[in-house]
C-alpha cells in the first residue's frame, strides 16, 4: 500500500503528463501527414487519462481502495501497451497499411489490467476479512 497520498499524486501526474505527451505527438503527426487523419491516433491520449487518471482520482478521494505496487505497474503497463497499440495502429492507418500484428496490443493491455484487477479484489477481500 501507499505510505502516503504524495506517491499517489506523483502516479496520478504522470499519467497526466503521457496523456500530455501523447496528444501533442499525435496533433504533431497528423499535422505532417498531408490531411489524413487517424481515430487511433487522436483518441490515444484518452487512454492514459481514462485510465489512469481517473483510477488515481477515485483511489485519492478513497472511493476505490488503495492500490499495492504490483496493482499499480500492472496498471502503468496495460496503459503503456494499449497506447502504444493506438499510436501504431494510428501510424499504419495515415500510411494507408495495416497489420494483424496489431491484435496483440488490446489482447496484452486487457490481459494486464485483468491481473491488476484480480490482484486488487484479493487485497480488499483480505482488508474486509482482516476488520473481522
Amino acid at each position: 500500500m501507499f505510505t502516503s497520498d504524495t506517491d499517489l499524486r506523483r502516479f496520478g501526474r504522470g499519467y497526466l503528463l503521457a496523456a500530455a505527451a501523447v496528444l501533442l505527438f499525435g496533433t504533431v503527426y497528423e499535422a505532417f501527414s498531408f490531411g489524413v487523419i487517424s481515430p487511433f491516433m487522436l483518441g490515444a491520449c484518452l487512454l492514459p487519462f481514462l485510465l489512469g487518471c481517473v483510477p488515481v482520482c477515485l483511489w485519492l478521494q478513497g472511493l476505490l481502495p488503495a492500490p499495492s505496487l504490483w496493482v499499480r505497474r500492472l496498471q502503468l503497463g496495460a496503459v503503456c501497451t494499449l497506447t502504444a497499440g493506438c499510436i501504431l495502429r494510428g501510424a499504419l492507418d495515415i500510411y494507408g497499411t495495416t497489420n494483424r500484428l496489431l491484435l496483440v496490443y488490446p489482447a496484452a493491455g486487457i490481459l494486464l489490467f485483468l491481473g491488476a484487477a484480480v490482484l486488487q479484489a484479493r487485497a480488499a477481500v483480505r482488508q474486509r476479512s482482516a476488520r473481522r
